[in-house]
């Protein structure tokens, strides 16, 4: 008979506390894919990156349409002109100046492996996918380039109009290593140290 046993919502808070930090640990980061360019120099612009980060379930599935739910994140860099960053609100089509929304018309394509992303495409009337930000700067994701797709066009809008027309073939690779968010690796934490302690307990007692 335990003379100290831990009280039941200790016990209940610290079984809580594991089992959220496994939850929110796999369910609030998505899968991240980086771009990687075919040539080292990614053919003049060797600042260029572009990350995208995919929904767990979108991810599961292999092959999606549509931004709303299935991409979470995707930001781009390049360093034509002074430089500029465009991220997943930034997903228009059309030349610059026109606003037309495009998200609902990309779709992605994962590898059998899942190891890379296989086909970018814009489903619409357009043969691209454009980053744009009148202030900011542009950034074009073509299909059908070489089987696959790259990148045709740069523009810096800021604080002159800088463009590059240059073709940057490459793929999107899956990222090998992903660490837990501090919040849901504290609250796993919590949890075992709760456990902990009440084990320790129970052999003093």
């Amino acid at each position: 008979m335990l003379s100290n046993p831990m009280p039941p919502r200790l016990l209940l808070g610290a079984l809580c506390g594991i089992v959220l930090g496994m939850m929110t640990t796999s369910a609030n980061a998505g899968v991240f894919y980086d771009w990687v360019c075919d040539d080292p120099t990614c053919n003049g612009d060797p600042a260029f990156s572009s990350s995208m980060e995919i929904a767990n379930t979108a991810f599961a599935a292999g092959s999606f349409i549509g931004v709303v739910g299935n991409v979470l994140s995707w930001d781009t860099s390049s360093g034509i002109g002074d430089g500029y960053s465009l991220s997943l609100g930034d997903i228009l089509s059309g030349p610059p100046g026109s606003n037309t929304d495009d998200d609902d018309n990309l779709q992605i394509v994962l590898t059998a492996d899942k190891s890379e992303i296989s086909d970018l495409l814009d489903i619409s009337a357009g043969t691209n996918i454009t980053f744009f930000d009148a202030s900011v700067g542009r950034v074009d994701f073509f299909e059908g380039v070489g089987g696959g797709y790259s990148v045709g066009s740069l523009q810096d809008f800021s604080p002159v109009t800088v463009t590059s027309s240059i073709i940057v073939a490459g793929r999107f690779v899956r990222r090998a290593a992903q660490v837990p968010e501090p919040a849901s690796l504290g609250l796993l934490g919590l949890g075992l140290a709760g456990l902990g302690l009440y084990r320790r307990r129970r052999k003093t007692a």
